[in-house]
């Protein structure tokens, strides 16, 4: 099953390469040209990444991270930002708002294409892990009585 990455990325020329190399990586792209659309598109797409560029007009690529970052249905979807800020105050700023990743422009293909499977390789190891620690206590539970005494 391909992974779907939302895209939100103001250049047409960036955001059509984007697609390409994502897509020729083996995952659906929804790629959209203002932070306004990615936000009306996330339920929706239900994307398993966004990929969105600092500098989008309006609602700019922090501003809808900090957005996704406040309701609980999109907490858990990962961002990464795409800046042509080379500053290590701007990539942190970033990241202080909770990006998985940022990656600065002009980018290498390869890079982009490994930061986003990493990304969601991190984000699928976090989620079984959280299933498996909610697992645990009734595991756990079930265990304990099994090993109790039979009543007497």
């Amino acid at each position: 099953m391909p992974t779907c990455i939302l895209v939100a990325e103001p250049e047409p020329h960036v955001r059509r390469v984007l697609r390409f190399i994502l897509e020729a990586a083996g995952h659906e792209v929804l790629a959209v040209d203002s932070g306004e659309e990615a936000w009306l598109r996330l339920a929706s797409f239900q994307p398993d990444l966004v990929l969105a560029g600092a500098s989008l007009p309006g609602l700019d690529g922090v501003t809808l991270l900090q957005s996704m970052r406040s309701r609980p249905e999109f907490t858990g979807v990962p961002v990464i930002i795409l800046t042509a800020e080379t500053q290590a105050q701007s990539r942190a700023r970033a990241l202080s708002f909770g990006a998985n990743d940022v990656l600065v422009k002009p980018f290498d293909h390869e890079e982009l294409v490994l930061r986003v499977a990493a990304v969601l390789a991190r984000t699928q190891f976090q989620r079984r892990t959280i299933a498996l620690a909610h697992a645990a206590p009734a595991q756990d539970a079930a265990t304990a009585r099994a090993l109790e005494p039979a009543c007497s």
